[in-house]
């Protein structure tokens, strides 16, 4: 992966975070248990650590009450994977 890569999925997360704790989920384990995810998984994307999927980004959004915001982040996903 790419510097360039890396840096804008470490972006994504923090955005993702922010989604997240302006939802009022203070915690990832909190927030996995309304995404039946695994907190593992909360984590990795929100520090950069894994790329999030299409549907991850849709479930994330329609959870947070940001489903505005899913076309933007699919279209940095997609970008990520052209770096």
């Amino acid at each position: 992966m790419t510097t360039q890569a890396q840096e804008t999925l470490q972006a994504l997360g923090a955005r993702l975070r922010g989604f997240r704790k302006d939802a009022g989920y203070t915690s990832g384990r909190a927030f996995a248990h309304a995404t039946a995810w695994h907190e593992s998984k909360i984590s990795r994307i929100e520090h950069g650590k894994q790329r999030p999927s299409e549907d991850d980004i849709r479930t994330w959004c329609q959870i947070t009450g940001q489903s505005d915001q899913i076309g933007d982040l699919i279209a940095i996903v997609r970008h990520v994977d052209e770096l």
